[in-house]
């Protein structure tokens, strides 16, 4: 009996995983709603309730054990196929995303954009592998299955993941560059209004002043924020070997490495910047996106604190 619950266990890790595919960079999900969400929730359910009736099964007394056995492959083959079918609609929903975003026209852009998407289509044509094999293959049985299973494990938790999280990080840097553009629109229409205020000198008052400076530090910061990302992407995305990204991304391990809070999150030993751990760059990355969005959404702020007083000078 334990013997089967560690299967199982295997089994509803690999779920969990799948199930995290969409989460990337925490700030996504404000960019990248997929048509296919209610589907996925769905088939999430179903993969939580074929996995209860696996364990349900194991822990039967009253079955006889070849019919058991039976049941057992039936549920193991039909949860990972929904697994399968799962991983591929949020893989094909991520590569989705990536096609959309219009990267600059260079050299080591499009490198990195045609490297993705080529990583997209070899993890999809897996996972159609996978279940071509599950629905032809006659000669499956529950130890294969289980294989099968451990094997996708350990493909996205080394390969597929990891190239989610490269594509969404793209994704929300220039979904935020998109953002900026209409911030900016923004304040160039607030500063007309706030000049045309103090000219025909419609208040003593500085604090209209005041909160534009600070609308415009504020994203001026967010902007510095989203050059710094894209930065980061197109040094530790390039995949031929260039001496000034491998510069850059050793210079910025060696900065962060020595700070205590990402430093905590490391693995490795202070002495060692040999390789440095992608971990801690992804890490910094999201953070930095992350915090490019906190600043538009506080000059946002500050424009609706402007608003009204705007309004009241000028009716």
């Amino acid at each position: 009996m334990k013997n089967h619950h560690i299967i199982f266990t295997r089994l509803a890790a690999i779920f969990f995983i799948v199930c995290g595919v969409l989460g990337g960079i925490a700030v996504l999900p404000a960019f990248a709603q997929t048509s296919n969400t209610n589907e996925s929730a769905s088939q999430i359910s179903e993969i939580k309730d074929k996995i209860r009736q696996l364990f349900e099964l194991q822990d039967s007394t009253t079955i006889p054990q070849q019919d058991k056995d039976t049941q057992e492959f039936k549920l193991r083959r039909t949860t990972l196929t929904l697994i399968v079918e799962t991983a591929l609609k949020q893989t094909s929903a991520a590569r989705d995303e990536f096609k959309k975003v219009q990267l600059p026209n260079s050299d080591d852009w499009k490198q990195i954009h045609d490297s993705i998407l080529s990583s997209f289509e070899t993890s999809l044509a897996y996972y159609r592998d996978i279940e071509d094999r599950i629905d032809t293959d006659s000669t499956l049985t529950s130890a294969l299955l289980k294989n099968i299973a451990r094997d996708m494990e350990q493909k996205k938790v080394s390969e597929i993941d990891p190239l989610i999280k490269k594509s969404h990080a793209i994704v929300a840097a220039f979904n935020v560059s998109d953002m900026l553009k209409i911030a900016d629109e923004r304040l160039i229409k607030i500063k007309l209004d706030v000049d045309q205020i103090y000219t025909q000198k419609l208040t003593r008052s500085q604090t209209l002043k005041q909160l534009f400076e600070k609308a415009s530090t504020t994203l001026n910061d967010a902007h510095d924020l989203n050059t710094v990302s894209k930065e980061i992407i197109l040094n530790a995305y390039t995949t031929s070997e260039n001496g000034s990204s491998t510069e850059y991304i050793n210079t910025l391990y060696k900065k962060l490495k020595f700070e205590e809070k990402t430093l905590a999150s490391s693995t490795q030993t202070t002495n060692d910047i040999s390789r440095p751990d992608s971990a801690i760059i992804e890490t910094y990355l999201q953070k930095i996106i992350t915090d490019s969005i906190t600043h538009i959404k506080s000059a946002y702020d500050i424009f609706m604190k402007m608003s009204s007083n705007v309004k009241a000078y000028l009716k």
